[in-house]
């Protein structure tokens, strides 16, 4: 329970800070940029209908889906942000399959070493097409006390789902 208050009030701090992603002239924020691409799917989750039985033009509710997903960044933070990300996703979608979605993610760079936090955002889960803004915070190592934020633009042009990723790391530590 600490924890996820902990989240809820870092995410609305770090929001409220009006941080921008594209400057980062601050040494005590550090920026990265890259690509994440789709592992694995490792539960589908469960899909209900709104309002009747599932068919073309229904509304769908999807809940605990789980996957992984492959980010490669560079720059400042390009080391702080680089792995397998783990994702719980839910999403809300209506007959063309597209919708607001949200969840939690995990990124572990070590066995000590790891980011936690929330995204939400919106997509289209036909063509992979949307967007999502992540928030978390860090563990262990390197990672004690930092703060992330990122912006990812999914434009669904590819058969396999890939984003472009803009990130910022804050680091208390630094002045």
């Amino acid at each position: 329970m600490k924890a996820r208050v902990f989240i809820l009030l870092f995410v609305f701090l770090f929001l409220a800070s009006g941080v921008s992603l594209g400057a980062s002239g601050n040494k005590k924020f550090l920026s990265a940029t890259g690509q994440e691409f789709l592992l694995n799917v490792i539960n589908p989750g469960q899909v209900t209908c709104v309002g009747g039985p599932c068919g073309p033009g229904s509304h769908m509710k999807l809940r605990g889906r789980l996957a992984e997903f492959n980010d490669v960044l560079e720059g400042p933070a390009g080391d702080l942000l680089t792995g397998v990300v783990s994702i719980t996703m839910a999403c809300n979608l209506d007959e063309n399959m597209t919708g607001p979605c949200w969840g939690t993610f995990e990124l572990p760079l070590s066995d000590e070493e790891v980011w936690e936090g929330i995204w939400h955002g919106e997509f289209n889960l036909v063509t992979f097409a949307g967007s999502y803004t992540a928030v978390g915070h860090g563990h262990g190592g390197r990672l004690h006390g930092l703060l992330m934020k990122s912006e990812v633009e999914y434009p669904g042009d590819r058969p396999i789902p890939y984003g472009n990723i803009s990130a910022i790391v804050l680091d208390p530590h630094r002045h």
